[in-house]
């Protein structure tokens, strides 16, 4: 006589199959770890220059691979896992030459690579004082506009940014620059902004444009970081560096350094904390698309395939404002 199913022991052979399937599942998964862990050759190293200082804060992308890179930290020293091998690493930072490196598997140095990076040269612009009458001027966001909407990231090493484009010299001519304005959001206990965490939060940023219109080289020749403590427009004093930009156009932008990713908000009993970049942005009238544009760079640690973007046809620019002074052409 053939035994009777009953519903009790259909849920027994139902339970049974589910857990044949998790445990099936959990032994795939830890198997593909261990492979994937054995495909991977973690490299250490450091960047310092030619006094062994540590340079903080360089981008270490591998040519050809650009969701592979990663940056120093504080101290100048740099974690990178890769899977294949040789590989091309490009190591940059604000002021100092490029340099490449051939990385091969079988080099017995991977866990302590030392990188060291010259100095670029840097050209003092003549100063030259005269009688003639200057006149103060602004480009960017007026002050008087008020933020609308907000650009974010708290992705470290990702920049928020802004391309100017000086059609017919009609923004500037032979400016005298003096002072950065940059309309950063403070946040609040539910907010989301940057927080006082030191004097390297921010890094100022300033590209030239090249041939192809892409982001090109560095302006700057020192990092200049900034740390903002509340909201508003905060200002950065470029008075004594005696930069000379572009006459066409060029890029201004800050990046965001900190190397964690955490959000503050509150929610009944609950709170999490998180910090970011946030800056205020406006909406372009029909004049100011002629010579703004919104700018972004994806870090290299999010895979990001394009980088570096710059919104041509965007129909909102963070706030930057620039104060500079140049010849009083209608003067007597």
């Amino acid at each position: 006589m053939s035994r009777k199913y009953s519903a009790h022991d259909f849920l027994f052979n139902c339970q049974a199959m589910l857990l044949k399937i998790k445990l099936i599942s959990l032994l795939i998964f830890l198997l593909s770890i261990e492979l994937h862990a054995q495909q991977e050759t973690t490299i250490m190293g450091s960047v310092t220059d030619i006094l062994a200082n540590p340079i903080p804060f360089s981008t270490i992308a591998v040519i050809d691979q650009p969701s592979q890179g990663t940056y120093t930290d504080i101290q100048g020293d740099f974690i990178l896992k890769l899977r294949h091998f040789p590989v091309l690493l490009e190591i940059s930072n604000v002021g100092y030459e490029k340099k490449q490196i051939l990385l091969d598997s079988t080099l017995s140095t991977l866990n302590n690579i030392s990188v060291i990076l010259n100095q670029k040269e840097i050209v003092l612009n003549e100063v030259v004082v005269t009688d003639t009458k200057m006149k103060s001027k602004t480009i960017g966001s007026p002050k008087s506009r008020k933020g609308i909407l907000s650009f974010t990231t708290n992705k470290p090493f990702e920049q928020l940014g802004l391309m100017i484009k000086n059609q017919e010299n009609r923004l500037y001519s032979d400016p005298k620059w003096l002072s950065i304005h940059i309309k950063i959001y403070g946040g609040g206990s539910s907010g989301f902004g940057t927080r006082p965490t030191g004097d390297a939060q921010l890094r100022l940023r300033l590209y030239k444009i090249d041939s192809n219109g892409k982001v090109g080289e560095d302006i700057l020749t020192n990092s200049l970081f900034l740390s903002p403590a509340k909201g508003g427009w905060y200002k950065v004093d470029i008075s004594d560096l005696n930069l000379t930009l572009p006459p066409e156009r060029f890029i201004i932008a800050v990046e965001w350094l900190l190397n964690q990713s955490v959000r503050q908000w509150e929610f009944k009993d609950y709170s999490d904390t998180n910090y970011g970049l946030e800056i205020l942005g406006h909406r372009l009238s029909s004049e100011e698309k002629k010579y703004y544009s919104t700018y972004r760079y994806r870090s290299l640690s999010t895979g990001w395939k394009r980088p570096d973007h710059i919104a041509e046809r965007d129909l909102h620019i963070p706030c930057f404002r620039l104060e500079f002074i140049e010849l009083d052409r209608d003067a007597r």
